[in-house]
């Protein structure tokens, strides 16, 4: 049985088909191409692109095994004329036309290798493009405050007198007042954290804000590294970076300056008076700061009370 031009176009054609499976496995094994923007497929998707490759994948081999079997059919049919062998023939024919025996496999392995090897075809596509789970790096940006809105903290020339003011004389005599307690003003927020401080194990977290918890390395770091900080807007970058990745964003990294060391101190001493009135009187060691409590006790010798004040002096901080 000769080939047609018909077979011979649809040979070459296998030819090329072939090559092709080879490049795209070699492309898809170097190169990553990622299918979704962001997660994974559901568990239909993934059916269905399974389904898909699978149904191309068989398509394709049945073509090339078939351009195969025809190719052997036509390299066998010249021998059948000639040769005296005829047991020999029917078996490697057998084999071509994959009704052989087992013996025939065996003895006529040339044949039934190709048929092998282009049944590896379908495997081969499925399995480089099963889609995978894997992670990528992806590059935002971060805002960090300079410092404090100006109505927060400015410097003045004379002493501002309100309660909630906390001021430092400079060394030029002008004084650098802040509101440590004003609405809107970041140092308000820090309030907040009080409540978070880590005083039992210091060792695992410092405190915690915004349910993240904050490590000794990483105290003063701003709220805008892991969430949005509501007084100044900071931190819009990494919200919206969650808002868009959701659950899907495995880690985060940022890099920003942070305190070094603990500006506040507290040391013992001073004293306390109890008032007529009986509320008391806390007064610092040097004599310079007092503070008066709230709320008068109705038994000094049992209830508690409590005086409290941030004395600003001398350096800052």
């Amino acid at each position: 049985m000769a080939l047609s031009v018909l077979d011979t176009w649809l040979s070459f054609a296998a030819i090329i088909l072939a090559l092709v499976v080879t490049a795209e496995t070699l492309i898809v094994a170097l190169t990553r191409f990622d299918l979704t923007e962001v997660g994974s497929y559901d568990g239909f998707q993934r059916a269905a692109y399974a389904t898909a490759s699978t149904i191309i994948a068989s398509l394709i081999t049945a073509f090339i095994v078939s351009c195969l079997r025809q190719l052997w059919l036509a390299r066998i049919d010249r021998l059948f004329v000639p040769s005296t062998d005829r047991r020999s023939l029917q078996g490697r024919w057998g084999t071509i036309l994959a009704v052989g025996s087992l013996a025939d496999l065996f003895w006529h392995f040339d044949v039934q290798i190709t048929y092998l090897v282009a049944a590896l075809i379908t495997t081969s596509i499925v399995a480089r493009l099963t889609p995978t789970s894997a992670t990528r790096d992806i590059s935002f940006g971060l805002d960090v405050a300079p410092g404090l809105p100006w109505r927060c903290a400015m410097v003045r020339e004379a002493s501002d007198k309100r309660y909630s003011v906390y001021e430092w004389q400079l060394p030029n005599g002008s004084y650098l007042s802040a509101g440590g307690n004003w609405a809107a003003c970041p140092s308000r927020w820090a309030v907040t954290l009080m409540g978070g401080i880590n005083f039992i194990n210091t060792s695992q977290y410092a405190y915690a804000d915004l349910g993240v918890t904050v490590k000794l390395s990483a105290i003063g770091a701003p709220v805008s590294v892991y969430g949005k900080d509501p007084v100044t807007g900071m931190g819009s970058e990494i919200s919206g970076f969650l808002s868009r990745y959701g659950s899907d964003a495995v880690s985060t990294t940022q890099c920003v300056r942070v305190m070094t060391a603990n500006p506040v101190s507290c040391r013992r001493g001073g004293s306390v008076v109890v008032n007529s009135d009986r509320t008391i009187t806390s007064t610092s060691e040097d004599g310079t700061c007092s503070t008066r409590s709230i709320r008068a006790a109705a038994d000094t010798q049992t209830d508690g009370l409590m005086a409290k004040a941030i004395c600003a002096r001398e350096e800052l901080g």
